[in-house]
């Protein structure tokens, strides 16, 4: 079983909001998690576009950590939200799973990373997770200033995406050099779960930027990222909405 812990980061950047839970997982090399996103970094790798949202090629080595990271995020958030669905409704009725492969849809290239099927209704609501790194010690600075959830985007080679219905954003507390050193060598790592929003929220409440990708590039996102929802509560919109 995976080592996590719900922390509270202080808000009053948002009015009525004192604080944000996050959900923070310590990995190391002999979690089932570190083991299997291992695993499937140098097949994923091998299946990521070269060119990065800014049109950069993206080298074998930066492809194959971005595989890793993001095979980690994937497996974390499946974690969790079954840990959680177990305590809103009855076990077993609600479950989130990976959804491999690549949609096509009206021309439209996507990739959705999980999908939560309740068996009783045959309802399902599919969720796009999102992670970035960060080196940045002052945690307070980095949830109520620098940090924004990501939504949807388009840019120069990616004129259209589907929207999912539930968005949920991680962050890796290691500089970009460091999570492909991490890799490597098999080192423990810290990602934190920080916050989701539902489509609906993000078209409601969410600012185009470009997120110094290009100006080509625009992002619809949620800032400071303390304005979306804590994942616990993300996990009970999810439910309620099946």
């Amino acid at each position: 079983m995976a080592n996590w812990q719900e922390k509270k980061i202080k808000c009053n950047v948002i009015q009525g909001k004192t604080e944000h839970l996050i959900v923070e997982y310590n990995l190391q090399e002999t979690d089932i998690i570190y083991q299997t996103a291992l695993q499937k970094a140098l097949v994923l790798a091998e299946q990521l576009n070269p060119n990065g949202p800014d049109g950069k090629l993206r080298p074998i080595e930066k492809r194959e950590t971005m595989a890793f990271t993001g095979a980690i995020a994937e497996l974390v958030v499946l974690d969790y939200l079954n840990e959680c669905f177990k305590s809103v409704v009855p076990q077993g009725d609600v479950v989130a799973s990976p959804v491999p492969g690549i949609l096509k849809t009206k021309n439209s290239f996507n990739q959705i990373d999980i999908q939560v099927s309740k068996k009783s209704s045959g309802k399902s609501a599919t969720i796009e997770v999102r992670s970035s790194n960060t080196f940045k010690k002052n945690t307070y600075e980095m949830y109520n200033q620098d940090q924004s959830l990501v939504g949807w985007y388009v840019t120069a080679n990616k004129s259209k995406e589907i929207k999912k219905d539930f968005y949920i954003m991680l962050y890796f507390r290691h500089s970009a050099d460091a999570l492909q050193d991490i890799m490597q060598g098999k080192k423990p790592l810290t990602v934190q779960v920080a916050a989701g929003a539902s489509k609906a929220f993000i078209e409601q409440n969410g600012t185009n930027s470009s997120l110094k990708m290009g100006s080509s590039a625009q992002y619809c996102i949620i800032n400071p990222i303390v304005k979306a929802y804590p994942v616990k509560e993300v996990a009970k919109q999810i439910a309620q909405s099946l």
